[in-house]
């Protein structure tokens, strides 16, 4: 289940949600309850070395290159 940010349009409020793909629309706002919100774009954070099986730059196998 992917974690997506959202903003209540009622009352400004943004908050994350656990939100299965299968569900239509945004979940009710934690502060207020009105279902009114929206999901926002947010960057995408990438972890780990990757495939890189040789020393990176830090001479740490599987380093970044």
């Amino acid at each position: 289940m992917p974690l997506y940010d959202f903003r209540c349009r009622s009352c400004n409020t943004q908050f994350e949600e656990f939100v299965p793909l299968s569900v239509k629309g945004g979940p009710a706002c934690p502060e207020c309850g009105k279902g009114n919100s929206e999901k926002l774009i947010s960057a995408v954070g990438i972890m780990g070395g990757g495939g890189n099986s040789g020393k990176g730059r830090c001479g740490a196998r599987g380093g970044f290159t």
